[in-house]
């Protein structure tokens, strides 16, 4: 229990990381100054499509910190909880490159 409380904390701060350096870069970087082509428009909509689900995440791996904080929880249900977080803390970091990956697209891409 406590490697687990352990992997949770360091995962958290990379995820509140990575969140930090994602927005900065998404909102440098979602607005480009030229006129978008189709190309460019889908970049930016996929972009922001991961963003959604980058803040889905993020809000749902918050939200099953809750139940713990209105009494005491069984074993089954803290191990249920934890990996239910882990997965979402993954899920949230991959969805971040993912964004991130579009939206440096949207910027790299030539244009006229």
């Amino acid at each position: 229990m406590v490697a687990q409380n352990i992997i949770m904390t360091v995962l958290n701060v990379i995820v509140l990381v990575a969140l930090l350096v994602f927005g900065v870069y998404a909102v440098y970087n979602n607005k480009p100054n030229f006129e978008l082509t189709p190309a460019h428009l889908y970049d930016q909509q996929m972009g922001q499509k991961y963003g959604i689900w980058v803040f889905i995440c993020v809000i749902i791996s918050w939200l099953v910190t809750l139940p713990g904080l209105f009494g005491p929880l069984s074993n089954t249900w803290n191990q249920i909880l934890w990996w239910v977080e882990l997965i979402f803390n993954i899920a949230t970091l991959v969805f971040c490159v993912l964004a991130s990956f579009y939206y440096s697209r949207l910027n790299t891409r030539p244009h006229d």
